[in-house]
């Protein structure tokens, strides 16, 4: 019986240490989460900040793209009216408009390396925001399944995990009292054995003296005495 309670005791006691390691790990995780969630969501706001941001040079430069390919249009068509004169010579205002022409097509070529350039880094920030998100999906489905584990073992939420320990605590108490209790019990079972014992014994010895005493009328030399008599102490 003691041993048992004494197991009894000793896996109570290991399942609070248990609990409170595994109450620890889950508020130390807990937190490291929350914590990961919270820089992910700042990080997916400033890429967020920052895909707006190139969006909208993206639209300044398609803008100014546009309107560099509209002056291109207008200046081809001055140069064209131009050469249909074949029996003029060269002026001044042809050359002129080739030199527009020519600057024109390299401002809008610029503008295009611009946009392609505002397009990518657009492209790249929109998937590093996509990963973030999914990211902080993965955390709050972690933080979820990790409520549900602390749920299904019926533990207290990580702030409030006095009443599970008071309630171990005090089982163990209750356990130890009983403990005490039996070990009182054995101590005095142990003494009453000692004494019934103790009481067969002489009742044993006086039967072997009353036997050999019916065996032979004479009565007992002198050197021969009668069992001693019953002085075993009473348990009760």
């Amino acid at each position: 019986m003691e041993a048992i309670l004494l197991g009894i005791i000793g896996v109570l006691i290991a399942a609070l240490a248990a609990l409170g390691a595994r109450h620890n790990r889950l508020a130390r995780e807990k937190a490291a989460s929350c914590q990961r969630a919270e820089t992910l969501e700042q990080r997916s706001q400033e890429l967020e900040s920052r895909a707006a941001e190139l969006s909208r040079k993206l639209d300044e430069s398609r803008g100014k793209t546009h309107q560099l390919q509209e002056e291109i249009k207008r200046v081809r068509k001055r140069l064209h009216e131009a050469e249909q004169d074949a029996s003029a010579p060269a002026t001044e205002a042809t050359v002129d408009t080739q030199k527009s022409l020519a600057h024109a097509e390299s401002e809008a070529a610029q503008a295009r390396s611009a946009a392609r350039k505002a397009e990518e880094e657009c492209a790249t920030l929109k998937a590093d925001l996509e990963k973030a998100r999914r990211r902080i999906a993965e955390l709050e489905a972690g933080l979820t399944a990790a409520r549900a584990v602390a749920e299904a073992a019926k533990m207290p939420p990580p702030a409030a995990p006095a009443a599970d320990v008071a309630r171990l605590e005090k089982t163990i108490a209750e356990l130890t009292a009983k403990l005490e209790q039996a070990q009182r019990k054995a101590r005095a079972d142990a003494q009453v054995y000692r004494v019934t014992r103790s009481k067969l014994e002489l009742a044993l010895e006086k039967i072997a003296w009353l036997e050999k005493k019916s065996a032979s009328p004479t009565r007992p030399s002198v050197g021969e005495a009668e069992p001693r008599p019953d002085t075993a102490d009473d348990p009760t």
